[in-house]
């Protein structure tokens, strides 16, 4: 829980979209430096009964913890793709995060989640409120979005693509070893 995953972005939008009347309640996984900021926002917003701060998450327990959520929600202003993304679809969670070139690779807005530009709460809210009001494309997106993760990010499907690149590596290095060295 750092300033540059935006935190608070999700918790004033969790605290507008909730004012709206849609019953939003948000599970927050891990520790970090703002916590105590982040759980006295929640206070002052008026939502510290619908926000539980669950501190480290055994990974064991994690999918559990996942499934029992509609929405996966992550803000960072920079990052590649995180590891939670991947975790939180093939849990069946629909994806709402920052619309960054790696996010961008895996979401396809409308389809399978939302893309919201850095730092833009209004957005937040409407892809919020969006999810909420279209129940049919949060049940579309759960098993293509599990299908998706199992075919690009699952180690088990994808490690002969790394054994098969590594081993491309080494013959190469073993040609590039018996080159001749060029005369000066």
């Amino acid at each position: 829980l750092f300033p540059e995953y935006r935190h608070g972005l999700i918790l004033e939008a969790v605290a507008r979209v909730s004012r709206r009347g849609i019953p939003v309640y948000l599970e927050i996984a891990g520790e970090g430096a703002s916590k105590t900021q982040l759980q006295e926002l929640a206070g002052r917003l008026g939502i510290g009964d619908r926000v539980r701060f669950h501190g480290s998450v055994d990974p064991a327990m994690l999918p559990a913890l996942l499934q029992q959520c509609n929405v996966y929600v992550s803000m960072p202003i920079t990052e590649g793709v995180s590891a939670s993304l991947f975790e939180a679809m093939a849990c069946g969670c629909f994806p709402i995060v920052s619309d960054l070139p790696a996010n961008r690779f895996w979401i396809r807005p409308g389809e399978n989640g939302s893309l919201v530009p850095v730092d833009d709460r209004q957005r937040l809210e409407d892809a919020l409120e969006a999810a909420w009001n279209n129940r049919n494309l949060l049940a579309d997106s759960f098993h293509a979005n599990r299908r998706l993760v199992e075919k690009r990010a699952s180690l088990q499907h994808n490690i002969q693509h790394f054994v098969d690149a590594y081993e491309r590596l080494l013959l190469d290095r073993r040609a590039a070893d018996k080159r001749p060295t060029p005369a000066l």
